[in-house]
C-alpha cells in the first residue's frame, strides 16, 4: 500500500538531521544516502516512494490504518479510489478495502460504503471481522458514528456490536474481550465518556 509522499518527506528529513547532528558516518566515510540528499544512520536505507507494484494502491488521499485479520488486509483511510498492483484501472472504494495478503489482489466481495474517513482498525477476536473507526457517521446505508465492526468475508455490518458513539474514534486496541477505543467522542449510548472507553467485543 503506498503511504503518502510528504510522510516518507518528513521522516528522511528527521534521520538526515539526527545523522547530521550526531555526525554519524558509513565505514570509510561513505554515509547511506537518504531521500533528503544528506547522510544517514550506518547501514539504514529508506524505502522508496513506490516499494512494491505487487500490493494495492491508494490513488488519491492517504491510508491511514492497517489491519490484518487471517489471510485479509484490511486498509482504511481518506481515498476514494484503488487499484491493484501492476493495474492502471482505478476502482471506486471510498474508506475502507480489503485484499488477500497472498495474492495481494482486492476482495471485491468486500466493499463496506463510509461517509467519512477510516482513521483506526483493530482485528476482531473471532479472526473473521474488524473494528473500525473514524470520522464517518453513516456506514452501509445505516446511521453508525465513529465505531463500527464489519466482516471481512461480505462487509456487512456486525449488528451485534453497536457502541452508540457520538463522535470520532481516533484509535483502537483489543485487550481480552474488551475493544478500548480513544478519540473525540462524549458518550456512549447514555452512558458520559471523556473521549476514552472500554467496550465489550
Amino acid at each position: 500500500v503506498t503511504r503518502p509522499r510528504r510522510t516518507i518527506r518528513t521522516l528522511a528529513l528527521a534521520i538526515a538531521s539526527l545523522a547530521a547532528l550526531a555526525g554519524w558516518s558509513a565505514p570509510g566515510g561513505a554515509g547511506v544516502a537518504s531521500a533528503a540528499g544528506a547522510a544517514a544512520v550506518p547501514g539504514v536505507q529508506l524505502v522508496s516512494t513506490n516499494p512494491d507494484d505487487r500490493t494495492p494502491v491508494a490513488t488519491n488521499g492517504e491510508v491511514r490504518a492497517i489491519a490484518e485479520v487471517g489471510n485479509t488486509i484490511v486498509v482504511g483511510g481518506t481515498f476514494t479510489t484503488i487499484r491493484d498492483g501492476g493495474s492502471s484501472t482505478n476502482v471506486a472504494r471510498s474508506y475502507l478495502f480489503a485484499y488477500d495478503k497472498t495474492t495481494n489482489v482486492v476482495n471485491t466481495a468486500f466493499a463496506p460504503t463510509f461517509n467519512g474517513s477510516v482513521d483506526a482498525l483493530q482485528a476482531g477476536p473471532d479472526g473473521a471481522s474488524v473494528y473500525v473507526g473514524g470520522t464517518f457517521t453513516n456506514v452501509n446505508g445505516v446511521a453508525q458514528t465513529g465505531l463500527v465492526r464489519i466482516s471481512t468475508a461480505t462487509g456487512a455490518t456486525v449488528t451485534a456490536f453497536n457502541a452508540k458513539l457520538n463522535g470520532r474514534v481516533s484509535d483502537l486496541a483489543l485487550v481480552g474481550n474488551r475493544l478500548y477505543a480513544i478519540g473525540f467522542f462524549g458518550k456512549s449510548r447514555t452512558v458520559a465518556l471523556g473521549g476514552l472507553g472500554a467496550f465489550d467485543t
